[in-house]
């Protein structure tokens, strides 16, 4: 692609942000003319200016995806072919198929991987398994959770899977990035690429094929970035993820790819990278000072895009790729759990953002990285500004005339329907994505029938969009809390992810999250006492806030889950018409954690090694 398209979509899009921004913020400036408390303007004027900025960027995303899809149009150059064109043909180089695992379930882990290399086996006609190679790569520190892991491996080997490797990373250092470096290092010069997948990941078989066609086929590339779909959840929180991110994720990924184009993001799974000029780019040395804003890197993934970008490389998002898969974190805690590690990884990002190196399209990822945590607490400033204000404006008495010789009054100013409009307008900029998302799955007939039902897509809409417009303050509350966390110095702990759950206890939810009840309780009382039409306001939010213990030991049900599939709510394609590979993957996976094996010795099962070292990048030489 261009890249004089690219950035001068970029620079459209920025255009577009700061243009409906700064139109909003006249309006806001208009309508605090009638507030009293003069020394409250300028906040709540900033904070509000932030917040908007910032929810205008998914806004002018979405709009492109929309046009893009609706037209169908490819999103790079918008005709109807595609731009990064495979060559039609048989492999020529070799590629890896990488998971890096810590502490996970091995029947989780290698019933994927034997099914993706089984799928590969079976594309007889593109030869395709003899191109590819598959590792798992573990750091897990659970020793007879490694036993488990190398017996498996051994057993899969011996059912003639002769090209499915073991490692196990005694020191692991650097976490999942330097699992990945270990990897390049001892077997990189081997492949012309490596496909790197999270421990939940799946892909088909032809999505693998065709991501090593592509990046044959399109030499400027280095990396090519599915978008993943939630797949397997269980509790009706894992439902409700699922559901959201069918349903609405296309929009934003077409819109993604266009605005983007060649200089897109990486988000650490599920993509396929060009393994030379990531060995020669992307080893990451640690960041300056103390933890959490020095030390090892969390969020390396946004770190080697930017510096593929800077050494003028493609990154790419291939947005029609669809059976590219992941789970979710099945509860609101152990979503949360995983927020926290990232809001610390992208506020770091903040550390690199004026290095000169580094392109303006990878500053920006940065810092809109940063913001998906620091705009919840500019969100609740913005709100407890606005409170006070209506507070203190119940409790003053007016001032008629404020100077001394003043022949006639100075009257209350009152804003009250451009605050509405006001109002209105974001609600706009927030739902007008979902809307456009809703209006294209139910304009076409094959996507009407994939979910269901029509009726199955808007109840399930409603039920999801009811869902998260009370669970956002709880987010709100939480995120806050981390990034307060992140300022004063505390760091986070690489934890084991849950995948799944047998549901919460509500004493445990009680106990997480009570205290955002108690703030939502104590505000709305203020409110109730001095200036009920503030509550009126702000009521959706407090009620949110009263409801968090209750709604995150609901939704962490797998019994409502399971019975909101049972009455066709929140289904998705890959429930009423699941592809081959998952059905596979779910096969595998109940066969080997059936199984048990005697202590073993551990074994790496290996290929010869062809070393490479990856040189710290630049960037990090102090």
């Amino acid at each position: 692609m261009n890249e004089i398209i690219t950035r001068g979509r970029s620079v459209f899009f920025w255009c577009l942000v700061v243009a409906s921004s700064a139109w909003m913020a006249s309006r806001m400036s208009y309508i605090l003319q009638g507030v009293d408390i003069s020394w409250l303007q300028a906040p709540i004027f900033l904070l509000f200016v932030s917040c908007f900025t910032w929810i205008c960027v998914p806004f002018w995303i979405a709009v492109a995806g929309f046009f893009v899809i609706c037209f169908r149009l490819n999103p790079f150059v918008l005709e109807r072919r595609l731009p990064l064109r495979s060559r039609g043909k048989e492999l020529e180089k070799r590629h890896a198929v990488v998971m890096p695992v810590y502490n996970e379930s091995s029947a989780l882990v290698f019933g994927a991987m034997a099914a993706m290399y089984d799928e590969l086996k079976d594309l007889t006609e593109l030869a395709a398994s003899e191109h590819f190679d598959f590792f798992v790569l573990s750091d897990t520190r659970d020793a007879d959770l490694v036993a488990h892991e190398s017996s498996l491996c051994k057993m899969l080997r011996g059912e003639g899977r002769h090209n499915f490797y073991y490692r196990h990373r005694q020191n692991n250092v650097g976490r999942k990035a330097g699992n990945i470096e270990d990897f390049v290092e001892r077997w990189g010069a081997n492949y012309e690429s490596m496909i790197v997948l999270d421990a939940d990941s799946v892909m088909s078989g032809k999505v693998i094929v065709e991501l090593a066609s592509l990046l044959e086929a399109n030499p400027q590339a280095a990396l090519l970035q599915t978008s993943p779909k939630v797949i397997f959840a269980k509790t009706l929180f894992g439902r409700l993820i699922q559901f959201t991110s069918r349903l609405y994720g296309t929009l934003f990924s077409y819109g993604a790819a266009f605005w983007h184009g060649s200089n897109s993001n990486y988000w650490g799974h599920n993509a396929i990278i060009r393994i030379e000029p990531f060995r020669r780019h992307c080893g990451l040395g640690e960041l300056p000072g103390r933890a959490p804003f020095g030390g090892q890197i969390l969020s390396h993934d946004f770190v080697e895009a930017a510096l593929l970008h800077s050494a003028g490389w493609g990154v790419y998002l291939i947005p029609w790729l669809a059976e590219s898969f992941e789970q979710v974190p099945p509860t609101p805690l152990e979503y949360l759990q995983r927020d926290k590690r990232w809001s610390q990884g992208n506020i770091q990002h903040l550390k690199l953002l004026f290095r000169p190196e580094l392109l303006v399209s990878s500053r920006t990822f940065f810092v809109l990285g940063a913001l998906a945590y620091i705009s919840s607490p500019l969100w609740l400033l913005l709100l407890l500004s606005s409170s006070l204000d209506a507070i203190l404006e119940a409790l003053l008495v007016h001032e008629y005339f404020p100077s001394e010789h003043q022949l006639f009054p100075t009257w209350p100013i009152s804003r009250g329907e451009d605050a509405l409009y006001l109002f209105l307008l974001t609600v706009l900029v927030l739902f007008g994505p979902k809307v456009g998302a809703l209006f294209l799955n139910l304009k076409s007939r094959i996507s009407r029938l994939s979910f269901g039902s029509v009726s199955n897509i808007l109840f399930s809409a409603l039920a999801e969009t009811l869902f998260f417009t009370l669970f956002a303050p709880t987010m709100m509350m939480f995120h806050s809390w981390f990034v307060v966390n992140t300022l004063l110095g505390r760091t986070v702990t690489w934890d084991v992810q849950q995948r799944d759950s047998l549901g919460l206890s509500f004493p445990l939810a009680l106990s997480r999250s009570g205290w955002i009840g108690l703030v939502g309780l104590s505000w709305a009382i203020t409110l109730g006492l001095i200036s009920p039409t503030e509550l009126v306001w702000i009521a959706p939010i407090l009620l949110g806030m009263l409801l968090s213990p209750i709604l995150i030991w609901a939704v962490s049900s797998p019994y409502l889950g399971e019975l909101s599939k049972r009455y066709g709510l929140l289904l998705v394609p890959e429930e009423i018409s699941p592809p081959g590979i998952l059905a596979k993957v779910h096969s595998n996976q109940l066969r080997l954690q059936d199984l048990n094996f005697a202590a073993v010795v551990v074994e790496d099962y290996t290929p010869m090694e062809l070393r490479a070292e990856m040189p710290t990048n630049p960037l990090f030489v102090n």
